[in-house]
């Protein structure tokens, strides 16, 4: 959907907004400032629960998202639409918090330990989860097809590339197996996130510039 507003900006930097916060959570994990903690008796994701508040509080993504408006700012300081691609970036990074708060139990603070804890918890019921997702995903990708000069094996393979990423995803939430350890599930998670990313630059490749 930010796609159809900030046509000129690059997949690779939608992708890298919308999971700037999982970056950062997974980053803060390793050095051991957020944690995850994974029952023994691990049923699926809505088992897993999060100490997340500098990487996924609502005043943290709030701030995350203001600090991408000022990248954004920088990286199209020649661009016609400089101030829309910068918006456009800074919504990717906060859309993030509001999948979050509908998939999440109450664990995201509003400001940090000891303050609110905000979540709508479709991860309780997983169907209706994978469900917005699969809407999700498929809205944004019928609007960016209809709207975008995306053409042949590119488009073949941002389907593709879509469709699977999603399917990881859900299976991903559904597996009962928990990780040898919590620094393998935070490197395995910002390898596949580097891999998204990557790969939504290569799709969406030369188009920038063609769009300002």
């Amino acid at each position: 959907m930010l796609k159809r507003v900030g046509r000129n900006v690059s997949l690779g930097w939608l992708f890298f907004g919308a999971m700037l916060l999982d970056i950062l959570l997974w980053s803060f994990v390793l050095v051991r400032v957020e944690s995850v903690n994974v029952p023994k008796n691990l049923r699926n994701m809505a088992d897993v629960t999060f100490d997340f508040p500098y990487s996924h509080g609502l005043a943290a993504s709030l701030a995350w998202s203001i600090a991408m408006l000022v990248v954004g700012w920088v990286i199209w300081s020649r661009s016609s639409r400089r101030l829309v691609n910068a918006l456009v970036l800074a919504a990717a990074v906060f859309s993030h918090f509001v999948l979050d708060w509908l998939v999440h139990g109450p664990e995201l603070p509003v400001m940090g330990h000891g303050s609110r804890l905000l979540g709508f918890g479709l991860w309780r019921i997983l169907p209706l989860a994978w469900g917005v997702e699969i809407a999700l995903v498929g809205s944004g990708l019928w609007v960016f097809l209809k709207t975008q000069p995306l053409h042949g094996c590119r488009k073949v393979a941002l389907i593709a590339g879509m469709t699977v990423v999603l399917i990881m995803t859900i299976r991903g939430q559904a597996s009962s197996s928990a990780p040898p350890s919590i620094a393998a599930m935070a490197g395995t998670s910002l390898a596949f996130i580097t891999l998204v990313v990557w790969f939504g630059w290569w799709v969406d490749r030369g188009h920038e510039k063609s769009r300002d």
